[in-house]
């Protein structure tokens, strides 16, 4: 199995990428399985190795139509967040997050992982007071959340185009 290292992706990109092993095989469906998951994306991939790690079910099919990875789990825009809204919820939510943060090291593979902030420009007093609701349920249930004014939106991200008429009633 090949070992994801700095030096090997170094070594392999002066490579023509010719060092590394295939990461999965193709194979022939079998007649009988224990567990088969329709959707190969984020929630089918992990309940697949979850099953495998945790409860010895081995004989698994992942049915995918596209590609494995692919969707929302495969963009550069998911988002990987809790549902604050629904008791018990954001227990889940907020232990699922913390399986993220050390997948890549218990696989040996990049998943590509990087908690960031999420910023969503709001346009009108409605969908800023649609905003406040949950951000307020957000803070009641322990997480962080803040609506910030234009004038901090321009300090933390000065690199955004302010010269065009967004519209913000900020």
């Amino acid at each position: 199995m090949t070992r994801f290292s700095a030096w090997n992706i170094l070594k392999n990109g002066l490579n023509d990428q010719k060092g590394w092993d295939r990461q999965w095989q193709d194979c022939e469906p079998k007649a009988q399985y224990d567990v088969v998951i329709v959707g190969g994306g984020i929630h089918g991939l992990a309940t697949a190795y979850y099953l495998a790690k945790n409860h010895g079910t081995k004989n698994i099919a992942v049915l995918e139509k596209g590609w494995l990875g692919g969707g929302n789990a495969g963009r550069n825009t998911t988002i990987v967040r809790s549902n604050y809204f629904q008791r018990g919820n954001r227990q889940f939510y907020e232990h699922s997050l913390k399986l993220w943060e050390n997948l890549s090291h218990e696989l040996n593979y990049n998943v590509m992982f990087s908690q960031r902030g999420h910023v969503s420009l709001l346009h009108s007093p409605v969908a800023i007071d649609a905003a406040a609701r949950g951000y307020n349920t957000m803070r009641l249930t322990g997480s962080g959340a803040e609506i910030w004014s234009l004038k901090k939106l321009k300090q933390k991200i000065p690199h955004l185009n302010y010269d065009v008429n967004l519209g913000c009633f900020l």
